[in-house]
């Protein structure tokens, strides 16, 4: 139960992170920040729909401890490969337009 009730404490606290930081940055201001939020918000589906293919990419023998130096490492290039590879996938399925109407009803 303790590394249970430690998840969902680092997720709210993540989540109350990523909104404060979205309304602070939002708030009178147009920017390209803005736009980027904007432009992920439109994307939500394509990204929720590709980025699981892509988590956890390299496979070590015996798993890193997350706060360890090769723990944060791991995390860092895991999260790099997913993203741009996501958003490879997600440019290249938006160039055909059979592809992106089946997968993405856009």
């Amino acid at each position: 139960i303790k590394d249970i009730a430690i998840r969902i404490t680092s997720s709210l606290t993540g989540c109350v992170a990523v909104c404060w930081t979205v309304n602070e940055i939002t708030c009178n201001k147009q920017s390209k920040i803005v736009d980027f939020f904007k432009w992920i918000g439109s994307h939500t589906l394509e990204i929720y729909l590709c980025h699981n293919v892509f988590l956890s990419l390299i496979k070590y023998p015996t798993t890193p401890i997350a706060v360890s130096m090769t723990g944060f490492i791991s995390v860092v290039i895991n999260y790099s490969l997913t993203l741009a590879l996501t958003l490879g996938t997600i440019y290249l399925i938006g160039k055909n337009k059979i592809l992106n109407k089946v997968l993405f009803w856009k």
